[in-house]
Protein backbone atom coordinates (compact mmCIF):
# COMPACT_ATOMS: atom_id res chain seq x y z
CA UNK A 1 0.00 0.00 0.00
CA UNK A 2 1.35 3.58 -0.90
CA UNK A 3 1.90 6.06 1.04
CA UNK A 4 1.22 9.77 -0.05
CA UNK A 5 2.62 13.13 1.10
CA UNK A 6 -0.48 15.57 2.10
CA UNK A 7 0.08 17.52 -1.82
CA UNK A 8 0.03 13.70 -3.17
CA UNK A 9 -3.57 13.23 -1.50
CA UNK A 10 -5.26 16.08 -2.43
CA UNK A 11 -4.30 16.24 -5.72
CA UNK A 12 -5.74 12.12 -5.76
CA UNK A 13 -8.68 14.22 -4.11
CA UNK A 14 -9.42 16.38 -7.47
CA UNK A 15 -8.34 14.17 -9.54
CA UNK A 16 -11.21 11.37 -8.30
CA UNK A 17 -13.33 13.97 -8.00
CA UNK A 18 -12.72 14.47 -12.05
CA UNK A 19 -12.89 11.32 -13.11
CA UNK A 20 -15.72 9.95 -11.13
CA UNK A 21 -17.99 12.68 -9.42
CA UNK A 22 -19.62 16.05 -10.42
CA UNK A 23 -18.39 17.57 -7.10
CA UNK A 24 -16.37 17.57 -4.56
CA UNK A 25 -19.36 17.22 -1.94
CA UNK A 26 -20.26 13.33 -3.47
CA UNK A 27 -16.78 12.36 -2.70
CA UNK A 28 -16.96 13.71 0.75
CA UNK A 29 -20.16 12.11 1.62
CA UNK A 30 -18.65 8.83 0.45
CA UNK A 31 -15.80 9.04 2.85
CA UNK A 32 -18.03 10.15 5.43
CA UNK A 33 -20.31 6.84 4.83
CA UNK A 34 -17.03 4.98 5.50
CA UNK A 35 -16.26 6.63 8.64
CA UNK A 36 -19.61 6.24 9.44
CA UNK A 37 -19.28 2.72 9.04
CA UNK A 38 -15.79 2.00 11.08
CA UNK A 39 -17.30 4.00 13.71
CA UNK A 40 -20.27 1.65 14.34
CA UNK A 41 -18.32 -1.21 14.24
CA UNK A 42 -16.61 -0.35 17.39
CA UNK A 43 -19.73 -1.40 19.30
CA UNK A 44 -20.81 1.73 20.92
CA UNK A 45 -23.75 1.17 23.14
CA UNK A 46 -26.80 3.70 21.88
CA UNK A 47 -26.52 4.79 25.69
CA UNK A 48 -23.01 6.76 25.22
CA UNK A 49 -23.33 10.39 23.98
CA UNK A 50 -21.11 10.80 21.38
CA UNK A 51 -19.46 14.26 20.88
CA UNK A 52 -17.87 15.39 17.62
CA UNK A 53 -15.86 18.29 17.84
CA UNK A 54 -15.63 19.88 13.76
CA UNK A 55 -13.25 22.33 12.42
CA UNK A 56 -13.93 25.02 9.60
CA UNK A 57 -12.50 23.12 6.62
CA UNK A 58 -13.32 19.49 5.22
CA UNK A 59 -11.88 17.50 7.75
CA UNK A 60 -14.96 19.45 10.09
CA UNK A 61 -17.12 18.64 6.96
CA UNK A 62 -16.67 15.18 7.58
CA UNK A 63 -17.21 15.40 10.83
CA UNK A 64 -20.61 16.97 10.46
CA UNK A 65 -21.94 14.63 8.10
CA UNK A 66 -20.40 11.90 9.91
CA UNK A 67 -22.91 13.17 12.91
CA UNK A 68 -25.64 13.63 10.93
CA UNK A 69 -25.22 9.95 9.81
CA UNK A 70 -24.77 8.97 13.74
CA UNK A 71 -27.69 11.05 15.41
CA UNK A 72 -30.34 8.49 13.65
CA UNK A 73 -29.09 6.37 16.41
CA UNK A 74 -26.85 7.62 18.74
CA UNK A 75 -27.09 11.02 21.18
CA UNK A 76 -25.46 13.42 19.36
CA UNK A 77 -23.65 16.75 20.27
CA UNK A 78 -21.84 18.66 17.63
CA UNK A 79 -19.47 21.19 18.13
CA UNK A 80 -17.96 23.71 15.75
CA UNK A 81 -15.22 26.09 15.54
CA UNK A 82 -16.30 29.52 15.01
CA UNK A 83 -15.40 30.71 11.49
CA UNK A 84 -15.61 33.20 8.83
CA UNK A 85 -14.19 30.82 6.40
CA UNK A 86 -15.81 27.80 5.66
CA UNK A 87 -15.34 25.95 3.19
CA UNK A 88 -18.06 25.10 1.17
CA UNK A 89 -18.41 21.66 1.75
CA UNK A 90 -18.59 22.48 5.53
CA UNK A 91 -21.17 24.84 5.09
CA UNK A 92 -23.65 21.98 2.80
CA UNK A 93 -23.18 19.33 5.46
CA UNK A 94 -24.21 22.34 8.60
CA UNK A 95 -27.10 22.80 6.59
CA UNK A 96 -27.92 19.03 6.26
CA UNK A 97 -27.25 18.29 10.32
CA UNK A 98 -29.59 21.16 10.85
CA UNK A 99 -32.52 19.56 8.47
CA UNK A 100 -32.20 16.50 11.23
CA UNK A 101 -32.96 18.80 14.05
CA UNK A 102 -29.22 18.29 15.49
CA UNK A 103 -27.96 21.41 17.29
CA UNK A 104 -24.62 22.79 16.56
CA UNK A 105 -23.26 24.61 18.92
CA UNK A 106 -20.82 27.35 17.83
CA UNK A 107 -17.54 27.91 19.93
CA UNK A 108 -14.20 30.03 20.34
CA UNK A 109 -10.82 28.82 21.24
CA UNK A 110 -11.15 30.93 24.85
CA UNK A 111 -14.55 29.56 25.76
CA UNK A 112 -15.68 27.35 28.10
CA UNK A 113 -17.23 24.61 26.78
CA UNK A 114 -20.07 22.57 28.71
CA UNK A 115 -18.89 19.21 27.57
CA UNK A 116 -20.05 15.76 28.40
CA UNK A 117 -18.60 13.29 30.81
CA UNK A 118 -17.69 9.79 29.59
CA UNK A 119 -18.76 10.22 25.78
CA UNK A 120 -17.24 9.03 22.73
CA UNK A 121 -15.42 11.92 21.50
CA UNK A 122 -14.97 12.25 17.49
CA UNK A 123 -11.63 14.89 16.54
CA UNK A 124 -12.58 16.60 13.04
CA UNK A 125 -10.67 19.34 13.25
CA UNK A 126 -8.10 19.86 11.27
CA UNK A 127 -7.30 16.13 9.90
CA UNK A 128 -3.63 16.01 7.75
CA UNK A 129 -4.11 19.07 5.76
CA UNK A 130 -2.97 21.11 8.75
CA UNK A 131 0.53 22.65 7.71
CA UNK A 132 1.09 24.61 10.96
CA UNK A 133 2.03 23.78 14.61
CA UNK A 134 -1.37 24.53 16.33
CA UNK A 135 -1.48 27.66 18.88
CA UNK A 136 -0.97 27.33 22.64
CA UNK A 137 -4.25 28.59 23.16
CA UNK A 138 -5.93 25.40 21.52
CA UNK A 139 -4.86 24.07 24.49
CA UNK A 140 -7.81 25.65 26.23
CA UNK A 141 -9.99 23.05 24.44
CA UNK A 142 -7.91 20.23 24.69
CA UNK A 143 -7.36 20.67 28.70
CA UNK A 144 -11.34 20.97 28.95
CA UNK A 145 -11.40 17.39 26.43
CA UNK A 146 -9.03 16.15 28.89
CA UNK A 147 -11.32 16.54 32.10
CA UNK A 148 -14.33 15.74 30.80
CA UNK A 149 -12.57 11.99 30.40
CA UNK A 150 -14.04 10.92 27.33
CA UNK A 151 -14.47 6.94 26.55
CA UNK A 152 -12.35 7.21 24.09
CA UNK A 153 -11.27 9.56 21.70
CA UNK A 154 -11.38 8.97 17.42
CA UNK A 155 -9.90 10.86 15.14
CA UNK A 156 -10.87 11.79 11.47
CA UNK A 157 -7.78 11.66 9.29
CA UNK A 158 -5.16 12.61 11.94
CA UNK A 159 -5.49 13.57 15.24
CA UNK A 160 -5.59 17.37 15.92
CA UNK A 161 -2.49 19.12 15.80
CA UNK A 162 0.11 16.05 14.84
CA UNK A 163 1.39 17.57 11.73
CA UNK A 164 2.10 14.90 8.64
CA UNK A 165 5.64 14.33 7.51
CA UNK A 166 7.17 17.01 9.98
CA UNK A 167 8.60 16.76 13.42
CA UNK A 168 6.94 17.55 16.50
CA UNK A 169 8.20 20.32 18.51
CA UNK A 170 8.29 20.04 21.98
CA UNK A 171 5.31 20.60 24.26
CA UNK A 172 3.06 19.98 20.87
CA UNK A 173 -0.36 21.23 20.92
CA UNK A 174 -1.80 17.84 20.13
CA UNK A 175 -5.20 16.17 20.64
CA UNK A 176 -4.01 12.72 21.24
CA UNK A 177 -6.62 9.80 19.95
CA UNK A 178 -7.24 5.94 20.81
CA UNK A 179 -8.19 5.32 17.51
CA UNK A 180 -7.10 7.46 14.21
CA UNK A 181 -9.48 6.54 11.25
CA UNK A 182 -7.39 7.72 8.56
CA UNK A 183 -8.06 8.38 4.42
CA UNK A 184 -7.16 5.90 1.68
CA UNK A 185 -3.72 5.67 2.95
CA UNK A 186 -1.70 5.69 6.02
CA UNK A 187 -0.19 8.81 6.90
CA UNK A 188 3.69 8.62 7.77
CA UNK A 189 3.17 10.51 10.93
CA UNK A 190 0.83 7.55 12.59
CA UNK A 191 3.60 4.83 11.86
CA UNK A 192 6.55 6.92 13.97
CA UNK A 193 7.49 5.52 17.36
CA UNK A 194 7.52 9.52 18.52
CA UNK A 195 4.00 10.14 17.70
CA UNK A 196 2.79 6.99 19.50
CA UNK A 197 1.73 8.92 22.46
CA UNK A 198 -1.08 11.38 19.89
CA UNK A 199 -2.31 8.17 18.01
CA UNK A 200 -2.44 4.80 19.82
CA UNK A 201 -3.81 3.01 16.52
CA UNK A 202 -4.97 3.58 13.57
CA UNK A 203 -7.00 2.07 10.66
CA UNK A 204 -6.73 2.47 7.04
CA UNK A 205 -10.06 3.43 5.04
CA UNK A 206 -10.95 3.13 1.54
CA UNK A 207 -12.89 5.77 0.67
CA UNK A 208 -12.87 5.00 -3.47
CA UNK A 209 -9.71 7.31 -4.58
CA UNK A 210 -9.39 6.82 -8.21
CA UNK A 211 -7.26 3.53 -8.79
CA UNK A 212 -5.64 4.40 -12.07
CA UNK A 213 -4.38 7.17 -10.10
CA UNK A 214 -2.59 5.92 -7.35
CA UNK A 215 -1.09 3.52 -9.52
CA UNK A 216 0.26 6.18 -11.64
CA UNK A 217 1.26 8.34 -8.75
CA UNK A 218 4.68 7.93 -7.22
CA UNK A 219 6.20 7.64 -3.83
CA UNK A 220 8.87 5.86 -2.36
CA UNK A 221 6.89 4.96 0.99
CA UNK A 222 4.65 1.73 1.40
CA UNK A 223 2.47 0.21 3.99
CA UNK A 224 3.03 -3.93 3.64
CA UNK A 225 0.03 -5.25 3.57
CA UNK A 226 -0.79 -9.09 2.72
CA UNK A 227 -1.97 -8.64 -1.24
CA UNK A 228 1.79 -7.50 -1.97
CA UNK A 229 3.06 -10.37 0.25
CA UNK A 230 1.22 -12.65 -1.59
CA UNK A 231 2.66 -11.91 -5.00
CA UNK A 232 6.49 -11.82 -3.18
CA UNK A 233 5.86 -15.36 -2.31
CA UNK A 234 7.39 -18.26 -4.40
CA UNK A 235 5.62 -21.25 -5.28
CA UNK A 236 7.19 -24.95 -4.71
CA UNK A 237 8.29 -27.49 -7.25
CA UNK A 238 6.43 -30.40 -6.63
CA UNK A 239 10.19 -32.14 -7.48
CA UNK A 240 11.90 -30.35 -4.81
CA UNK A 241 14.32 -31.64 -2.53
CA UNK A 242 15.83 -30.45 0.32
CA UNK A 243 19.27 -28.55 -1.86
CA UNK A 244 16.32 -26.99 -3.63
CA UNK A 245 15.43 -24.93 -0.26
CA UNK A 246 18.70 -24.03 0.57
CA UNK A 247 21.21 -24.34 3.50
CA UNK A 248 21.04 -21.79 6.10
CA UNK A 249 24.47 -21.01 8.30
CA UNK A 250 24.00 -19.54 12.21
CA UNK A 251 26.60 -18.02 13.73
CA UNK A 252 26.43 -17.31 17.30
CA UNK A 253 25.98 -18.17 20.98
CA UNK A 254 29.08 -17.61 23.95
CA UNK A 255 28.83 -19.33 27.24
CA UNK A 256 25.41 -18.88 28.63
CA UNK A 257 23.94 -17.16 25.48
CA UNK A 258 23.57 -20.65 23.07
CA UNK A 259 20.02 -20.31 23.23
CA UNK A 260 19.72 -17.17 20.89
CA UNK A 261 21.16 -19.44 17.83
CA UNK A 262 19.21 -22.42 18.51
CA UNK A 263 15.97 -20.26 18.15
CA UNK A 264 17.40 -18.52 14.98
CA UNK A 265 18.07 -21.73 13.84
CA UNK A 266 14.75 -23.39 14.45
CA UNK A 267 12.96 -20.60 13.11
CA UNK A 268 15.35 -20.97 9.68
CA UNK A 269 14.07 -24.72 9.33
CA UNK A 270 10.26 -23.69 10.21
CA UNK A 271 10.61 -20.95 7.46
CA UNK A 272 11.12 -23.53 4.75
CA UNK A 273 15.20 -23.64 3.90
CA UNK A 274 15.85 -27.25 3.63
CA UNK A 275 19.29 -27.43 5.83
CA UNK A 276 20.79 -25.64 9.01
CA UNK A 277 23.93 -25.66 10.65
CA UNK A 278 24.57 -24.06 13.48
CA UNK A 279 28.27 -22.68 14.55
CA UNK A 280 28.42 -22.31 18.32
CA UNK A 281 31.64 -22.87 20.86
CA UNK A 282 32.49 -25.68 21.95
CA UNK A 283 30.19 -25.54 25.35
CA UNK A 284 26.89 -25.26 22.99
CA UNK A 285 27.30 -28.97 21.15
CA UNK A 286 25.27 -30.61 22.87
CA UNK A 287 22.77 -28.18 24.04
CA UNK A 288 22.14 -27.86 20.14
CA UNK A 289 22.50 -31.80 19.26
CA UNK A 290 20.23 -32.12 22.39
CA UNK A 291 17.58 -29.36 21.46
CA UNK A 292 17.31 -29.54 18.13
CA UNK A 293 17.83 -32.52 16.36
CA UNK A 294 16.96 -31.31 12.64
CA UNK A 295 20.05 -29.05 12.50
CA UNK A 296 23.55 -29.83 12.37
CA UNK A 297 25.97 -28.29 15.00
CA UNK A 298 29.53 -26.88 14.08
CA UNK A 299 31.56 -26.81 17.18
CA UNK A 300 34.10 -24.11 17.72
CA UNK A 301 37.49 -24.86 18.85
CA UNK A 302 36.97 -22.20 21.05
CA UNK A 303 35.09 -23.18 24.45
CA UNK A 304 33.00 -20.34 25.70
CA UNK A 305 32.83 -18.27 22.30
CA UNK A 306 33.35 -18.10 18.87
CA UNK A 307 36.82 -17.58 17.65
CA UNK A 308 36.78 -18.74 13.90
CA UNK A 309 33.37 -17.97 11.10
CA UNK A 310 33.69 -20.81 8.49
CA UNK A 311 34.94 -19.80 4.70
CA UNK A 312 32.83 -21.86 2.72
CA UNK A 313 30.97 -21.59 0.02
CA UNK A 314 28.46 -24.53 1.31
CA UNK A 315 25.80 -22.10 2.51
CA UNK A 316 23.50 -20.13 0.82
CA UNK A 317 22.80 -17.70 3.81
CA UNK A 318 24.72 -17.19 6.39
CA UNK A 319 23.40 -15.46 9.88
CA UNK A 320 26.15 -14.08 12.25
CA UNK A 321 25.55 -12.34 15.79
CA UNK A 322 23.11 -13.58 17.85
CA UNK A 323 24.16 -14.21 21.19
CA UNK A 324 27.40 -13.79 19.84
CA UNK A 325 29.43 -11.60 22.42
CA UNK A 326 32.29 -9.87 22.22
CA UNK A 327 35.22 -11.68 23.56
CA UNK A 328 38.31 -9.86 21.62
CA UNK A 329 38.82 -13.30 20.00
CA UNK A 330 35.26 -13.02 18.26
CA UNK A 331 35.36 -10.09 17.38
CA UNK A 332 38.99 -10.17 15.30
CA UNK A 333 36.78 -13.56 13.40
CA UNK A 334 34.15 -11.51 12.60
CA UNK A 335 36.35 -8.36 11.04
CA UNK A 336 38.05 -11.49 10.00
CA UNK A 337 35.52 -13.14 8.17
CA UNK A 338 33.57 -9.82 6.41
CA UNK A 339 36.88 -8.50 5.03
CA UNK A 340 37.29 -11.60 3.04
CA UNK A 341 34.20 -10.33 0.95
CA UNK A 342 31.84 -13.19 1.51
CA UNK A 343 29.72 -13.51 -1.37
CA UNK A 344 27.01 -15.47 0.42
CA UNK A 345 24.08 -13.51 1.61
CA UNK A 346 24.10 -11.58 5.53
CA UNK A 347 21.96 -11.49 8.14
CA UNK A 348 23.80 -9.38 10.62
CA UNK A 349 22.24 -8.74 14.14
CA UNK A 350 22.70 -8.43 17.89
CA UNK A 351 26.52 -8.17 18.75
CA UNK A 352 27.75 -8.79 15.09
CA UNK A 353 26.07 -4.93 15.10
CA UNK A 354 27.78 -4.16 18.28
CA UNK A 355 31.13 -5.24 17.33
CA UNK A 356 31.02 -3.10 14.26
CA UNK A 357 29.98 -0.62 15.69
CA UNK A 358 33.05 -0.08 18.15
CA UNK A 359 35.23 0.26 14.51
CA UNK A 360 36.10 3.61 13.00
CA UNK A 361 33.90 2.61 9.58
CA UNK A 362 31.68 -0.46 10.33
CA UNK A 363 29.79 0.16 6.73
CA UNK A 364 33.25 -0.58 5.55
CA UNK A 365 33.39 -4.02 6.54
CA UNK A 366 29.58 -4.33 5.04
CA UNK A 367 29.35 -6.65 2.10
CA UNK A 368 26.37 -5.22 -0.64
CA UNK A 369 23.17 -6.56 -0.33
CA UNK A 370 23.80 -7.58 3.41
CA UNK A 371 20.69 -7.44 5.40
CA UNK A 372 21.05 -5.51 8.84
CA UNK A 373 18.57 -5.88 11.91
CA UNK A 374 19.26 -3.60 14.81
CA UNK A 375 16.98 -2.46 17.30
CA UNK A 376 16.55 1.19 17.95
CA UNK A 377 19.80 1.32 20.95
CA UNK A 378 21.85 -0.81 17.98
CA UNK A 379 20.96 1.55 15.57
CA UNK A 380 22.22 4.24 17.70
CA UNK A 381 25.39 3.00 17.75
CA UNK A 382 26.22 2.57 14.36
CA UNK A 383 24.76 5.50 12.96
CA UNK A 384 24.82 8.01 16.28
CA UNK A 385 21.39 9.80 17.77
CA UNK A 386 19.31 11.49 15.99
CA UNK A 387 16.91 14.43 17.41
CA UNK A 388 13.86 12.89 15.39
CA UNK A 389 12.34 9.51 13.54
CA UNK A 390 12.61 11.72 10.14
CA UNK A 391 16.12 12.55 10.61
CA UNK A 392 16.71 8.75 12.28
CA UNK A 393 15.10 7.61 8.92
CA UNK A 394 17.51 10.09 6.65
CA UNK A 395 20.52 9.29 7.93
CA UNK A 396 19.56 5.14 7.43
CA UNK A 397 18.37 6.24 3.92
CA UNK A 398 22.04 7.50 3.47
CA UNK A 399 23.96 4.88 4.17
CA UNK A 400 21.78 1.68 2.59
CA UNK A 401 21.71 3.84 -0.39
CA UNK A 402 25.63 4.57 -0.12
CA UNK A 403 27.13 1.32 1.39
CA UNK A 404 23.90 -1.02 -1.06
CA UNK A 405 22.57 -2.67 2.33
CA UNK A 406 19.29 -3.05 3.78
CA UNK A 407 18.59 -2.02 7.13
CA UNK A 408 15.74 -3.53 9.08
CA UNK A 409 14.77 -0.88 12.28
CA UNK A 410 13.14 -3.22 14.19
CA UNK A 411 10.39 -2.10 16.62
CA UNK A 412 6.37 -1.11 16.06
CA UNK A 413 5.51 -1.15 12.28
CA UNK A 414 9.00 -1.95 11.50
CA UNK A 415 10.99 -0.28 8.90
CA UNK A 416 13.01 -1.37 6.06
CA UNK A 417 15.32 0.90 4.34
CA UNK A 418 16.23 -0.16 1.10
CA UNK A 419 19.40 1.07 -1.15
CA UNK A 420 16.90 1.66 -3.65
CA UNK A 421 15.93 4.82 -1.69
CA UNK A 422 12.37 2.77 -1.00
CA UNK A 423 11.18 2.52 2.61
CA UNK A 424 8.76 -0.53 3.92
CA UNK A 425 6.55 -0.32 7.24
CA UNK A 426 5.63 -3.12 8.61
CA UNK A 427 1.73 -3.93 9.52
CA UNK A 428 1.85 -6.71 11.76
CA UNK A 429 3.04 -7.73 14.72
CA UNK A 430 2.04 -6.67 18.19
CA UNK A 431 3.39 -5.75 21.55
CA UNK A 432 3.56 -8.87 22.73
CA UNK A 433 6.90 -9.40 20.70
CA UNK A 434 8.86 -7.61 22.71
CA UNK A 435 10.24 -10.03 24.44
CA UNK A 436 13.91 -11.94 24.44
CA UNK A 437 14.54 -13.81 21.30
CA UNK A 438 11.87 -12.24 19.33
CA UNK A 439 14.83 -10.69 17.02
CA UNK A 440 16.64 -14.27 17.00
CA UNK A 441 13.69 -15.34 15.52
CA UNK A 442 13.24 -12.54 12.86
CA UNK A 443 17.35 -13.08 11.71
CA UNK A 444 16.28 -16.86 11.42
CA UNK A 445 13.36 -16.23 9.12
CA UNK A 446 15.22 -13.99 6.84
CA UNK A 447 18.44 -15.68 6.51
CA UNK A 448 15.83 -18.80 5.52
CA UNK A 449 14.28 -16.83 2.70
CA UNK A 450 17.43 -15.64 1.31
CA UNK A 451 18.42 -19.39 1.40
CA UNK A 452 15.54 -20.05 -0.63
CA UNK A 453 16.46 -17.72 -3.51
CA UNK A 454 14.72 -14.67 -2.77
CA UNK A 455 16.61 -11.11 -2.70
CA UNK A 456 17.47 -8.99 -0.07
CA UNK A 457 14.90 -6.99 -0.62
CA UNK A 458 12.28 -9.23 -0.98
CA UNK A 459 13.24 -11.50 2.10
CA UNK A 460 13.26 -9.12 4.18
CA UNK A 461 9.94 -7.78 3.28
CA UNK A 462 8.62 -11.24 3.70
CA UNK A 463 10.34 -11.92 6.38
CA UNK A 464 9.34 -9.21 8.60
CA UNK A 465 5.80 -9.98 7.60
CA UNK A 466 5.53 -13.38 8.79
CA UNK A 467 7.65 -12.61 11.65
CA UNK A 468 4.89 -10.19 12.98
CA UNK A 469 1.91 -12.32 11.74
CA UNK A 470 2.86 -15.32 13.74
CA UNK A 471 3.72 -13.52 16.52
CA UNK A 472 0.19 -12.21 15.90
CA UNK A 473 -1.87 -15.67 15.47
CA UNK A 474 -0.01 -16.54 18.95
CA UNK A 475 -1.03 -13.16 20.75
CA UNK A 476 -4.75 -14.39 19.17
CA UNK A 477 -4.56 -17.88 20.85
CA UNK A 478 -3.28 -16.81 24.04
CA UNK A 479 -2.62 -13.58 25.07
CA UNK A 480 0.42 -10.98 24.55
CA UNK A 481 1.61 -10.56 27.84
CA UNK A 482 2.42 -14.17 28.03
CA UNK A 483 4.05 -14.37 24.41
CA UNK A 484 7.57 -16.09 24.13
CA UNK A 485 10.00 -16.18 20.76
CA UNK A 486 9.35 -19.95 20.41
CA UNK A 487 5.93 -18.95 20.27
CA UNK A 488 6.48 -16.79 17.56
CA UNK A 489 8.28 -20.15 15.72
CA UNK A 490 5.67 -22.39 16.57
CA UNK A 491 3.32 -20.46 13.97
CA UNK A 492 4.98 -19.50 11.29
CA UNK A 493 3.46 -22.39 9.62
CA UNK A 494 -0.05 -20.91 10.76
CA UNK A 495 1.05 -17.46 9.04
CA UNK A 496 2.21 -19.73 5.87
CA UNK A 497 -1.19 -20.96 5.80
CA UNK A 498 -3.26 -17.89 6.75
CA UNK A 499 -1.34 -16.44 2.93
CA UNK A 500 -2.60 -19.32 1.24
CA UNK A 501 -5.86 -19.00 2.50
CA UNK A 502 -6.04 -15.38 1.07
Amino acid sequence: MKIFSTHQMKELDRLTIQKKYSNSWELMENASIELFKAILEQNISPKVPILFLCGSGNNGGDGLAVARMMAQKYSVQVFLLKSENYSPDNIRNQELLVATQTKIHFFELHDTLQLPTNAIYIDALFGSGLNRVLEPIWNNIFKQIKVAQPKKIFALDMPSGLLDGFPMCENATCLSADLVFTLQSPKLSLLLPENQEYAKDFKVLDIGLDKESITETPTNIYYIKEKFIKKLLKLPNVFAHKGTFGHVLVVGGNYGSIGAPILTTKAALKTGCGLVTCAVPKCGYEIVQTNFPEAMCMADEATNWISIIPQTSNFNAIAIGMGLGRNEATQNALLSFLISSPTTPLVLDADALNILSETNEPFHYIPKGSVLTPHPKELERLIGPWTNDYEKIEKVRIVAKQYQIIILIKGAFSTIICPDDNIYFNSTGNWGMATGGSGDVLSGIIASLLAQGYTPINATILGVYLHGLSGDIASSISHPHSLIASDIIEHIGNAYKQLDNL
